[in-house]
């Protein structure tokens, strides 16, 4: 799933967008594995699965609805 927001993230017409979404944790849309503790601590609960889910739906409604957003 991280792999996949990365990859969403060129085909956003605003990174602005996405980082907004994102909020917190943008680091997860880098390349390299960048975590913090409470990243971790959330893939360990299940948090972060839902977390990422959650801001890949945010953004591929986005891109649905927007005239601008790069389609590959």
């Amino acid at each position: 799933m991280r792999r996949q927001l990365h990859l969403i993230f060129d085909m956003i017409c605003d990174t602005n967008i996405v980082l907004d979404v994102m909020g917190a944790n943008a680091n997860l849309l880098l390349k390299v594995n960048l975590f913090s503790l409470k990243n971790l601590s959330d893939i360990h609960n299940g948090a972060m699965q839902r977390y990422m889910d959650r801001c890949w739906n945010m953004l591929l409604g986005h891109i649905d609805h927007c005239t601008v957003s790069y389609i590959f």
